[in-house]
């Protein structure tokens, strides 16, 4: 019998009302959103059939779905579940080869072990059927919402992700699906989950954004094992989602890994035990007619140079990584300098590029992670927590005091600095960001240039500049130059960080010829001394330099192992909450929710309770979740799944075993600069 269209309209409103209490007790935050909100761009209409009543929407005077929304949305989603059907391959992975792991220390060395003892009986490497349900499930577009009931009732799925990008378009799936039953199908305490993101905007910046956001806490179903499903296949979303893809390999190498960790925490222990002294911006109080010269190393810092000679007396002058050597050559010394890298490279740059003379007076501002061979190439060095470092949250207590926006460059350092020190007027020197002559990519001077002859293999390796590697940006002239991805990134970051600042007041000046900076008053050559000659003179930068040299904090070594004792704690609670979610039931969809609560308590639980101390063991984390589901889906039978469950858990339990013995000793112990084996290494070696 088929109902009226009145009937069906008073059912509708009813299931809007149902849905509007559902979001009110279980998702305030949509509910804010959707409360007594009418359509405004479009139009939910009832549409007659001869023998049926169908429902669509009406967006500038179309239908979005001919007339026939809930046979289109149906027809739409059995397309996709056959396409991802069981038996289908997934993609090869790649963080499960034992090759990767080649660096002679201990966490990576254990990695190695449970990778060559699964792979004498499991081949990672063969094709990979998509399971009887999809690990991790991103829906794009809402709609009626009538694919997405269709996929959940038809298809087991461990994590869903609903994503709509036009508010209208969400209110009007209130009238046509019961969210509630949806919602019912999920439960995170048996390692299932949904999460329903409405934003309402177009730009695909914000979009891509916010969706990483939600995607990368779902390791390792993010990136491995995610299926996306585009509704109606909507060309902004289809953007978002090309846009992820291309940045998943560079978001593999951004995982960190404990190795990597444990050596920046002894870099930094040895700092701080070598009279290093903490800057801690919040107990400064800069005059803010004070002005700042960061400097960098790009091209056109030879045709700037002569302003920095000029004004010197006038500026703090911030030198940047690779960029004293260029004043070196120029004889301008600055009033700080500042590296960002732990790498033993950093010190060696150091060394070939300048001389202990002209080292002399100017104040090293290192991260605290930096190779204590290079502080101790300076007779005053202070050093900075960064954001999203475990040291920060062990060694800073006033959150004001953490730098954010310092990478991936050391310019990006030098200009979060500037802005924390409360200062009106920053110029920017050879921040190119690019360049035009391809022989030229950075100024004279630069350690880049010189002869292999006088350097060491490592730090020629780390020095090549591979010129083929290279995509375009926008000059100060609307022109195409070239530039690297980790420049083009980095400018990116510097842009944020300057808009982020905008709201103190500080005006940035770019004194550069390279990549257009927003946010930022660029200065042609001929604006140069007009700009400069306005700026006080009645400054002493040496003076400056000094204060803020004075008032930075040195650490008692008491105070220090109190926080390697802290260190310890937090990975002993991280390994044994994790050591709790066993496989009980012998299934892969089992072990697929036990990784995914495993990664719940890392991403969420553990992140929102010890704060940045999760960044130390995040990394070791998920690299151990993405080979054990590896693994896991490449089993061809419950007797090879059951060795992948064994090997995995008994693996965890006795990672933690080696980690903490060769943390008691790292963290504690005397030995000087000279004997220290991991400050004597690059990071490769040791």
């Amino acid at each position: 019998m088929t109902i009226s269209a009145e009937t069906l309209q008073q059912e509708m409103q009813q299931l809007r009302n149902k849905n509007e209490a559902f979001f009110k007790r279980t998702e305030p935050s949509i509910y804010n959103l959707i409360h007594d909100k009418k359509l405004s761009n479009c139009d939910l209409q009832i549409v007659k059939h001869p023998e049926h009543l169908e429902v669509d929407v009406t967006e500038q005077g179309s239908y979005r779905y001919h007339s026939q929304g809930r046979y289109y949305c149906r027809e739409e989603a059995n397309k996709f579940l056959t396409q991802m059907s069981p038996g289908s391959l997934l993609p090869p992975f790649i963080a499960t080869d034992a090759n990767i792991f080649s660096f002679d220390r201990v966490g990576s060395r254990h990695f190695k072990e449970l990778s060559e003892t699964i792979q004498k009986k499991i081949d990672p490497y063969q094709n990979i059927p998509m399971p009887e349900f999809y690990p991790l499930l991103v829906i794009t577009g809402v709609g009626l919402g009538f694919h997405i009931e269709n996929v959940v009732q038809q298809r087991d799925i461990g994590s869903l992700i609903i994503y709509e990008h036009k508010l209208d378009r969400f209110l009007t799936s209130l009238y046509c699906i019961d969210w509630e039953a949806i919602y019912q199908r999920f439960n995170p305490n048996k390692g299932t989950s949904i999460q329903l993101i409405i934003a309402d905007t177009d730009d695909q910046h914000i979009l891509k954004g916010i969706l990483w956001n939600e995607l990368i806490k779902y390791c390792p179903h993010f990136p491995f094992a995610t299926l996306f499903y585009n509704h109606l296949m909507d060309p902004v979303n289809q953007k978002v989602i090309d846009t992820i893809r291309a940045d998943i390999i560079n978001y593999l190498q951004q995982w960190g890994h404990y190795d990597d960790e444990i050596n920046q925490y002894n870099n930094a222990r040895q700092n701080l035990l070598h009279d290093a002294r903490a800057f801690f911006p919040s107990r400064f109080r800069l005059n803010p007619n004070i002005s700042i010269a960061i400097v960098g190393a790009g091209p056109s810092l030879d045709n700037r140079i002569q302003y920095l000679k000029k004004y010197r007396d006038q500026l703090l002058i911030i030198s940047c990584g690779t960029s004293i050597g260029t004043m070196f050559s120029y004889g301008i010394k600055p009033d700080f300098h500042v590296e960002l890298e732990s790498d033993y490279v950093v010190y060696e740059a150091l060394s070939k590029s300048t001389t202990e003379e002209f080292r002399k007076d100017i104040i090293l501002l290192a991260s605290a992670q930096v190779n204590p061979r290079a502080l101790n190439l300076f007779e005053r060095s202070c050093i900075y927590f960064k954001d999203s470092t475990a040291l920060s949250e062990l060694f800073v207590d006033n959150h004001r005091d953490i730098i954010s926006n310092t990478t991936p460059t050391c310019t990006n350092a030098g200009v979060a600095i500037a802005c924390h020190l409360g200062v009106k007027n920053i110029f920017l020197f050879g921040t190119d960001f690019g360049f035009i002559d391809k022989n030229a990519h950075h100024a004279s001077g630069s350690i880049y240039f010189k002869d292999k002859s006088e350097i060491s293999a490592v730090l020629s390796d780390a020095n090549d500049f591979n010129i083929e590697k290279t995509i375009k940006t926008t000059d100060v002239h609307g022109q195409l130059i070239d530039t690297k991805p980790m420049y083009f990134v980095s400018q990116r970051m510097v842009e944020e960080c300057i808009k982020f600042n905008h709201l103190k007041g500080i005006k940035v000046f770019n004194c550069s010829d390279g990549a257009s900076i927003k946010n930022t008053q660029w200065l042609p050559l001929d604006m140069m001394d007009a700009a400069l000659s306005r700026i006080s003179n009645e400054i002493q930068p040496s003076s400056i330099a000094n204060d803020i040299y004075n008032l930075s904090v040195p650490f008692e070594k008491e105070t220090i192992n109190k926080k390697s004792d802290t260190l310890i704690e937090f990975v002993d609670y991280v390994f044994e909450i994790l050591q709790r979610k066993i496989v009980k039931d012998l299934s892969l969809k089992n072990v697929s929710g036990s990784i995914f609560m495993m990664n719940n308590l890392i991403s969420r639980h553990i992140h929102e309770k010890k704060g940045y101390l999760y960044y130390f063991i995040r990394g070791q984390i998920w690299l151990f979740l993405s080979m054990y589901f590896t693994y896991a889906l490449s089993s061809r039978s419950e007797e090879e799944l059951a060795f992948v469950v064994n090997k995995c858990e008994d693996w965890l339990k006795e990672h933690h075993r080696r980690l903490r013995e060769e943390m008691e000793f790292i963290l504690y112990h005397d030995m000087s600069l000279d004997d220290d084996p991991w400050v004597n290494m690059t990071v490769e070696n040791k």
